[in-house]
């Protein structure tokens, strides 16, 4: 039966069972066979050297017996297991339990703690309590409780720790849902059993806080102050910030005021109000609860139809002028798709003209073309004057448009509505976007000034603001929208329109490798019609597929800076799987690195989660999302390590048994 029946229970007592319809439990007999079980079913599916078995149940000076001892209680183990003693397999020197896979109890809390804690980072509440109550739900009692031995105290206190993480998570998502007095109450037991844990003392005073409870919040961090003296040490950075939150809720928007209020800007007040929004209570005064939250339901949704392709997307982003001028029609260009989220973004546009504010955090690759949209929508905007702003050089980086930007800040704007755009939302700093975070609450006020708030971010792989920000904007009914890859068939005519001609076989490979990525595509093709490389028979263009394998610097540059953001580890992952090709399997990934798939999980989701790597529906494989990135990945190495890679990825593939043609490719 090979274990297709066997689970296994690790959250509380040890226990296990086979043919899960009559529930026949196994018999796991004494304390160290219960042990070497408990070793086994934590790493399911996983080849434990008996030296491992060993030094788990042992430790570090086993009795001469123990190998003699380890087999005696594997043989008893397999004799527990009846007609499923299959599962209990043996190596050369190793052993593996195999089980479904979600025949371990343990590993399926993992897996749900994981969810919830990546949607309460995206700020889906509701779905992360869900996900958190059914991790937390499947516990009975401290973990492998009255088994013995190292590994089982290791494992315990780490089973334990993830389970006070998730607790402390599943309290943070019911606060964002407003259930104040159920967190309160779920959260006195843990702080008595953990008085020493700051971030529980925070979500007592938040919910305290937000409860209206102002007076036994600053109580709380009195006593949050007295357990940790107890213990030798102060309140950390967070904790006493959140205590001067407390106290001053509304220093900073005032000192703000004063400064803008003084008179014209100039360089020196933007350096002073930079450094009021700095202050260690900055960020947290910004997320307080003196900011209204303003429901607002979303705008209405036109259902997509499916056009002809007709415009493109790629126009170079706007830029600051010296002087803002009103928005005026511009050439049409070459824009393709995106319907529904053109009809959004005029919706948008026609209410700040009545009077009405509001905000668009738009979310996306690079180059998928979220500057392009947003020029297009802005390409007739009547009436608004349209105030350009580039992330990296950040609010007040062009004096030019600085008064207009403080006065939206202070609630002064005219009467003629204003639209501010924010290219590259991510490249801001934290002072920038603590001030961003003030003009989305002037934004959507329900009868602020006539602001148009539009902001182009990448996907928010990392970091610690961006992401508070984003969830207070969906709380305060802003629009956060995901702008997905573009279709193939828009990329197609993309590339036909940059190449005059309709794209042949050649050129579609090129638009389907674009991975709906319009900037990829059209620097491909642009390059292609420089270099003379694009023939045109018949009306139709092709060009030879090396030529298609030469990627443009400027993209190069552009895929760079979307690698920047990962992790060491997750590159240094990337990098050994774009030797493999663009696409590659886990178990070849795993060959090469030395890892096994469990240690490779955190750094591909990583990498997927920033759109690097995609599942193209074979299930066997990933691959990169496009050739720029893969290649930016080779080419980010110097020419003696990728040799050396390349050495070490022929040899691995040639243990796994792969083609010759495979171990060539691979070997360069």
């Amino acid at each position: 039966m090979s274990g297709r029946g066997l689970r296994v229970e690790l959250l509380g007592p040890l226990r296990a069972w086979t043919d899960p319809g009559e529930r026949s439990e196994v018999a796991l007999g004494p304390a160290r066979r219960r042990a070497v079980f408990a070793v086994l079913a934590a790493r399911a599916n996983q080849e434990v050297t008996r030296q491992d078995l060993v030094d788990a149940v042992w430790g570090d000076e086993p009795p001469p017996t123990a190998v003699g001892a380890l087999h005696t209680y594997v043989s008893g183990l397999r004799a527990a297991l009846g007609q499923d003693r299959a599962a209990l397999a043996s190596g050369r020197a190793s052993y593996s339990l195999r089980v479904p896979d979600d025949g371990v109890d343990a590993a399926g809390f993992e897996r749900s703690r994981l969810i919830g804690t990546r949607l309460l980072g995206a700020g889906d509440w509701s779905g992360a309590r869900t996900a958190l109550t059914g991790a937390l739900a499947l516990w009975r009692g401290p973990a492998l409780s009255g088994v013995p031995g190292p590994f089982a105290e290791v494992e315990r206190r780490r089973l334990a720790e993830l389970r006070l993480g998730a607790l402390e998570a599943h309290a943070r998502a019911g606060l964002e849902l407003g259930e104040h007095t159920e967190v309160l109450a779920s959260l006195s037991a843990l702080v008595a059993e953990h008085p020493g844990h700051e971030s529980l003392r925070e979500l007592v005073m938040l919910a305290l806080l937000r409860s209206g409870r102002r007076a036994e919040a600053l109580e709380s961090y009195r006593d949050a102050r007295r357990a940790l003296a107890a213990q030798g040490v102060e309140p950390g950075p967070a904790l006493r910030a959140l205590h001067q939150r407390i106290l001053h809720e509304d220093s900073g928007a005032a000192a703000v005021a004063e400064v803008l209020a003084a008179g014209p800007v100039r360089a020196d007040r933007i350096t002073r109000v930079r450094d009021l929004v700095a202050g260690p209570a900055g960020w947290d005064r910004a997320f307080s609860e003196q900011h209204p939250t303003v429901v607002r339901a979303p705008a209405a949704r036109r259902t997509p139809d499916h056009p002809t392709p007709a415009r493109s997307s790629t126009p170079a982003p706007p830029r600051p002028t010296a002087r803002p001028q009103p928005a005026r029609p511009r050439p049409a260009s070459h824009f393709l798709g995106r319907t529904e989220e053109l009809a959004l973004l005029h919706e948008l546009i026609t209410d700040v003209r009545a009077g009405r504010g509001g905000l668009l955090w738009l979310e996306g690759d690079a180059g998928v073309g979220k500057s392009a949209l947003l020029a297009e929508a802005l390409s007739t905007a009547p009436g608004c004057r349209v105030v350009p702003v580039s992330g990296a050089r950040g609010l007040f980086g062009d004096l030019a448009t600085a008064p207009l930007v403080a006065a939206a800040l202070t609630g002064s704007t005219s009467p003629e509505p204003l639209v501010l755009l924010v290219d590259d939302l991510h490249a801001l700093s934290e002072p920038d976007l603590l001030m961003w975070h003030r003009l989305a609450t002037t934004a959507l006020a329900p009868r602020g000034a006539p602001l148009l708030l539009l902001a182009a971010s990448r996907p928010l792989a990392t970091g610690r603001v961006l992401p508070r920000l984003r969830r207070a904007v969906r709380v305060r009914g802003g629009h956060l929208l995901t702008l997905p890859p573009l279709p193939t068939a828009y990329v197609a005519a993309l590339v036909g329109h940059v190449v005059g001609a309709r794209p042949g076989a050649s050129l579609l490979d090129l638009a389907r490798r674009a991975g709906g990525n319009p900037l990829f595509a059209e620097r491909v093709a642009a390059s292609l019609v420089r270099r003379d490389a694009v023939r045109v028979v018949d009306g139709v263009a092709e060009v030879d597929e090396v030529e298609l394998e030469r990627v443009p610097t400027s993209l190069l540059s552009v895929a760079a800076g979307v690698l920047e953001p990962l992790s060491a580890a997750a590159r240094e992952v990337l990098r050994c799987a774009a030797v493999l090709g663009p696409r590659f399997r886990v178990a070849e990934l795993g060959a090469v690195t030395g890892r096994t798939v469990r240690e490779l999980l955190g750094a591909l989701d990583e990498a997927v989660a920033a759109s690097v790597v995609v599942d193209p529906g074979s299930g066997e494989e990933l691959a990169f999302r496009n050739a720029c990135l893969h290649r930016a990945l080779l080419d980010g190495l110097p020419t003696t390590a990728l040799s050396a890679l390349r050495r070490r990825a022929a040899r691995a593939l040639s243990t796994l048994g792969a083609p010759p043609e495979r171990i060539a490719a691979v070997s360069g």
